[in-house]
């Protein structure tokens, strides 16, 4: 699902990912990866056009400015919910502003990922009394 705020009302609004399709998307990414949110989309059916920033990019108003300007008048502006934070309340319109969630499934090891947060879970509780 993707979601975006009403204007009028400040409410979330949802749309089912199957409207990604054959959509002309502008992907807004500062993330590690943006390639890989584009290809997520592209998977999804969209048509997709990347803008891409380096991770933890600083949004300036003209860089917002002029990602308003490339979305397609027929399409969708959509970026991560961790750029939706940056940018859903500095978005200007006309278009919406729409983000998708993302979730990590780890098909095959498991157990180690778990073992490897109890480490790090143990390794920050442990600086943290050493510390205070």
């Amino acid at each position: 699902v993707a979601v975006g705020a009403d204007a009028a009302d400040g409410r979330p609004l949802t749309l089912p990912l199957e409207r990604l399709r054959d959509a002309s998307v502008l992907a807004i990414a500062a993330i590690g990866e943006p390639e890989l949110f584009k290809r997520q989309l592209e998977l999804l059916g969209a048509r997709v056009t990347l803008e891409a920033h380096r991770d933890h990019h600083a949004f300036s108003d003209g860089d917002i400015r002029d990602a308003t300007l490339r979305v397609p008048s027929d399409g969708l502006a959509v970026c991560t919910l961790k750029d939706a934070v940056k940018l859903a309340g500095r978005w200007p319109g006309p278009s919406r502003l729409w983000y998708v969630s993302q979730q990590l499934v780890v098909d095959q090891g498991v157990e180690e990922v778990n073992r490897l947060m109890e480490r790090v879970m143990e390794a920050r509780a442990s600086a943290a009394t050493t510390a205070g």
